[in-house]
């Protein structure tokens, strides 16, 4: 008779809950980092460039290089913790962009800073499983405990995937920008 081990419910999305915690850290750690800042973008600010399209230029950029660093990460054995700290930078990001949303803004800014850090905290999230799975499955193959490679192919797949989603989470950002603080 074949034995079949099944992952129960109670121990499956235990890592999500991980990745949330960390970029929850990294978004904490970014505001009081732009609290006591006199200018806090990291890579870019909120009062800089008014268009749309300069909105969407700044966003995409940031969505591309974290998106191509989450990338090249999970094709290394070693990549998990530079996956991780990835992942608490794109929340530092999002919780400067928050402060300095607020800032300038006020109140009004809420339901673009939610929108917002939703889009691209999910599109982080997921591109930070994918590379821990990727990178757990070579350092597994190299140290021999498994015979198992990760698929190139279906890894490449889900990274275009997510550079759809966030040329999406862009415009919309950059649309919804214009909308809520003019």
């Amino acid at each position: 008779m074949n034995h079949k081990e099944y992952i129960s419910y109670e121990k499956r999305g235990k890592g999500i809950i991980f990745l949330l915690i960390a970029e929850f850290a990294g978004t904490v750690a970014g505001s009081f980092c732009s609290v006591f800042k006199e200018k806090s973008g990291f890579l870019f600010s909120v009062n800089s460039g008014g268009t749309v399209f300069e909105v969407f230029s700044d966003t995409i950029l940031m969505m591309a290089l974290f998106l191509a660093a989450a990338f090249f990460c999970g094709l290394f054995a070693f990549g998990q913790p530079l996956g991780i700290a990835l992942l608490i930078a794109v929340g530092a990001e999002n919780g400067a962009y928050g402060t300095e949303l607020y800032a300038s803004s006020g109140l009004s800014a809420v339901p673009l800073f939610l929108l917002r850090t939703a889009f691209f905290s999910a599109i982080a999230i997921l591109a930070v499983r994918e590379l821990l799975k990727a990178s757990t499955a070579i350092f597994l193959n190299i140290t021999g405990n498994s015979a198992e490679f990760p698929q190139l192919g279906l890894y490449c797949i889900k990274f275009i995937v997510l550079s759809g989603f966030a040329l999406v989470a862009s415009i919309a950002d950059s649309i919804l920008k214009s909308v809520f603080i003019g």
